[in-house]
């Protein structure tokens, strides 16, 4: 349809104008809501304008149809009266591509002489068409957001899926870690134990020992006061069997326990030590860390990341992210090296299909990949029994290796493999490296290999290390049974508390005072002593028997008390002793 013809038929018979809110008659004329009700309020029928026909609605209905096309077309109207000549309104405008503008060919035309100017149905088309162009452009460019959008949604349910395994394997290892160092305290809170009964029997023994002789020496001391305080008579009669009893102070020397002390030594004696070199068979070391986010879907990492194997035929899902290999069944090392000296071994047994070696960062993931050092990678090639270095130059070998050894100097530009159970030379690649260089892993599928993957192992610097802690631990034990039969006898003094007392005895010899009879004299014969001035004799005689005797036995019993003192204060500190062993 024309425009002129959409014009009229967008056009209102009353207002003569585009339509309004249009509504339509039985007799099919439409005009404007307002425009009819005006008309209808104003003549006071409903009749149509037009046919003067009578219609049967009472109530106004909008023509939506009709009402979006007229809004459409005012909209149009519109923008064409903005780029229209007001001078000449009638005359087909052109469009000027190098200013993109509208113009009038007569008012404007010769202002534009040197610039392209075509129709405006032509520019049109063309920009039309070169719109198409960027729409799909688009629309390639959205799908290829839904398709990242996918892939994020899938590698953030990976990330989930990666942490929460990751997670489960380190609580597996600190749980094996507990474990490990539960038993190790177990072992050593048993052997401090054994080692506390064992001072706990000897002090017991001590004590008890010493409980004896004080309650033996309370006792002697007791009856000898008691003699002390006899009359003279009954006092000098058992005056030779108080000599001759064994109520002397003891010559010997108080024993030292033999476990008086705890043996801290082997208890707490290079602890930390001896339980770090035994965590050495729970826990390994792998000198390179496999990065799973370098593998091919088709490898499977172990749970260390220090073993690759072959999946056959079985996949994993894994996003396609920069780092990983596609088309190639490869893994590299987490770590890279941009200088020093490195080494590693990996157990490859008879394992049919490898490659070991190393490969610089930018190394290509997503193509075919061929392990030469064109490609940057610089390996050792095995598969079937034949051995090369990725150039088809054979590397011949005396025997299989069962391990091979890489050793690279990146300053030197130097890296080489040996066969590691015997430092067997069997290759070495010279070149400049100018970037990071990265362990690298290539296997194919294991077949009837006894060997399943390939594992990396720890170098001759871990087997010194070994070494070293062996002696250490050797030594150690050498110190601590030195320090064993030290403790059987102690060295040094005796403590002062527990030294024996000085052995002391009768200062004089009472036989000769008590070479005649004591029998009671009659009280005649001791009242005729008291009734003279002077001392008989044999009064004089007699009393300096008695002071002698009274000494002697002073002195026996200070002498007691002094030992009892002294074994009594003993057992106190073996108390403290017991008590302090037992904190």
């Amino acid at each position: 349809m024309a425009v002129s013809e959409l014009k009229d038929f967008l056009t209102c018979s009353v207002c003569l104008d585009t339509y309004t809110d249009p509504v339509s008659l039985s007799c099919h004329h439409s005009f404007c809501h307002s425009c009819l009700k005006d008309y209808w309020d104003k003549n006071q029928n409903k009749c149509c304008p037009l046919c003067r026909r009578k219609s049967s609605k009472d109530d106004l209905d909008i023509n939506f149809s009709l009402r979006e096309l007229s809004v459409s077309f005012k909209q149009k109207q519109k923008i064409q009266e903005q780029w229209m000549c007001s001078v000449h309104p009638a005359v087909p405008g052109l469009f000027c591509k190098d200013e993109s503008r509208l113009l009038c060919p007569v008012c404007e035309f010769s202002q534009h002489s040197q610039h392209t100017v075509v129709s405006v149905d032509e520019a049109e088309m063309v920009l039309k068409k070169n719109l198409t162009l960027r729409i799909k452009a688009l629309k390639d460019q959205r799908q290829s957001f839904e398709k990242h959008q996918e892939t994020f949604e899938r590698l953030k349910q990976h990330a989930k899926d990666q942490a929460e395994s990751c997670a489960h394997q380190i609580k597996a290892v600190f749980q094996t870690l507990h474990r490990f160092l539960n038993e190790e305290q177990d072992k050593a809170l048993a052997v401090l134990r054994g080692e506390h009964l064992k001072q706990t029997h000897s002090l017991n023994a001590a004590l008890q020992s010493l409980k004896e002789k004080l309650f033996s020496l309370s006792s002697s001391i007791q009856e000898l006061e008691q003699r002390m305080h006899t009359d003279t008579w009954t006092f000098l009669k058992t005056a030779t069997q108080t000599h001759n009893d064994d109520l002397t102070v003891s010559s010997e020397p108080l024993q030292w326990p033999k476990a008086g002390v705890l043996n801290q030594a082997r208890v707490l004696g290079n602890l930390g030590f001896r339980v770090w070199s035994k965590m050495k068979s729970v826990v390994h070391y792998s000198p390179v860390i496999l990065d799973p986010n370098t593998a091919e879907e088709g490898l499977y990492l172990s749970e260390d990341l220090s073993a690759v194997r072959h999946g056959e035929m079985d996949y994993r899902e894994v996003p396609d992210n920069p780092e990983r290999f596609i088309n190639s069944p490869t893994v590299l090392g987490s770590e890279g090296f941009s200088s020093g000296s490195h080494q590693w071994d990996v157990k490859v047994g008879d394992y049919k299909d490898w490659v070991i070696g190393i490969a610089k960062e930018s190394v290509e993931r997503k193509e075919k990949l061929y392990a030469t050092p064109q490609y940057g990678i610089w390996c050792l090639k095995h598969k079937n029994g034949n051995y090369t270095n990725g150039c088809r130059t054979v590397v011949k070998v005396k025997r299989p290796p069962e391990k091979i050894r890489v050793k690279l100097d990146h300053d030197k530009g130097e890296v080489s493999f040996y066969d590691a159970d015997h430092m067997t030379h069997l290759y070495t690649y010279t070149h400049t490296f100018t970037e990071k260089l990265f362990p690298f892993f290539s296997v194919g599928p294991a077949g009837d290999a006894k060997t399943r993957a390939l594992q990396i192992c720890e170098t001759q610097s871990n087997e010194i290390l070994e070494e070293i802690l062996q002696k250490q631990q050797e030594k150690s034990r050498r110190k601590n049974r030195g320090h064993d039969s030290r403790r059987s006898e102690p060295s040094g003094p005796v403590p002062a508390f527990l030294r024996s007392p000085a052995v002391l005895s009768p200062a004089l010899d009472m036989k000769p005072f008590l070479q005649f009879p004591l029998e009671s004299p009659h009280p005649a014969s001791l009242g005729l002593f008291h009734n003279f001035n002077t001392v008989s004799p044999f009064q004089s005689y007699l009393h300096s028997a008695v002071d002698l005797k009274n000494t002697a036995v002073a002195v026996e019993v200070a002498a007691l008390r002094e030992e009892r003192e002294q074994l009594s204060e003993a057992g106190d500190r073996l108390d403290v002793c017991q008590s302090s062993s037992d904190t």
